[in-house]
């Protein structure tokens, strides 16, 4: 596929070719979820020959900005903490439209982004964060952690914020344009409309930007060492030396958030010594055993 670089974008015209369109079917179709948009139409229904018939008709009409993508299905998926979150699975030739977008416009992206932030990144991971934890805890005594999450994240991304964000940093119009629709999706949309959808290639990176310019660069300014911040995804986690500093940062960050238009859960949003309780973060338990 064609990708951009963390110093420029590869032009529109330069990504929606057919042959680009066809490596991104072929990833998609390997590695994201099989199930069928709102048509019914699986990647098995349709071969790479109707994928490239399609695109010969779809990709002048990106170009031309009057792209559109298709109305979602909206599924129900269970959460492992209870409860559900509603994905919203587009239909597949809308979403080698997004990984196209994606390719050429993340590693972009990403070089702005702040050391604090894991989630979402190329050669960044869970393992990352974890590391990054352990050896401040070793180095500074930091061994009080205070973990929360940022409430249905996604669902309160304000939609005109983000694009004026994206707007700042791509001078490309035509992109921008292409993007944007995606962004927005199928439905119209007005200056209040709030949400991006879960199951769109974009939206990872899209919160990401959103929250690199609301919360990580201004949490990052009230934060010094040997404090640390971090954020993987939506979860939220600081490392200080007290509970007092641990409270502090906490309502930083709820601020910033509610400025943002965002909130936390609350659960367990609490600064804990992990010497003589564990926290559970992203699947796994924080502790300290004996000298370790």
């Amino acid at each position: 596929m064609v990708r951009g670089t963390p110093h420029s974008l590869p032009s529109l015209d330069v990504i929606m070719t057919v042959d680009n369109a066809l490596a991104a079917f072929e990833y998609v179709k390997a590695t994201g979820g099989q199930a069928a948009g709102l048509d019914r139409i699986r990647y098995s229904d349709i071969s790479r020959a109707e994928v490239a018939k399609c695109f010969r008709v779809l990709l002048p009409i990106v170009l031309e900005g009057h792209y559109k993508p298709q109305p979602p299905r909206l599924v129900e998926i269970a959460k492992n903490g209870g409860g559900t979150r509603e994905l919203r699975v587009q239909v597949v030739l809308d979403r080698v439209v997004a990984r196209m977008l994606y390719e050429a416009l993340s590693p972009f992206l990403d070089a702005m982004f702040t050391p604090s932030s894991f989630g979402f990144r190329p050669r960044l991971g869970v393992w990352d964060l974890l590391a990054n934890i352990k050896i401040s805890a070793e180095m500074y005594g930091t061994y009080i952690i205070t973990a929360d999450d940022i409430r249905r994240a996604f669902d309160n991304v304000p939609v005109e914020p983000l694009l004026d964000l994206l707007g700042d940093v791509i001078t490309d119009c035509q992109f921008l344009s292409a993007v944007a629709a995606m962004i927005r999706g199928s439905e119209s949309t007005n200056e209040t409309e709030v949400g991006i959808a879960q199951g769109n290639a974009l939206s990872p990176t899209m919160l990401n930007l959103y929250l690199h310019k609301h919360l990580d660069t201004l949490l990052d300014k009230e934060t010094s060492l040997p404090s640390q911040n971090y954020r993987y995804a939506d979860n939220l986690v600081s490392q200080t030396r007290d509970a007092r500093e641990g409270e502090r940062l906490l309502g930083c960050t709820r601020g910033l958030l509610l400025q943002a238009g965002m909130n936390l859960k609350g659960d367990p949003g609490k600064p804990i010594d992990i010497r003589s309780e564990h926290v559970d973060l992203i699947g796994f338990t924080l502790s300290v055993f004996g000298d370790d």
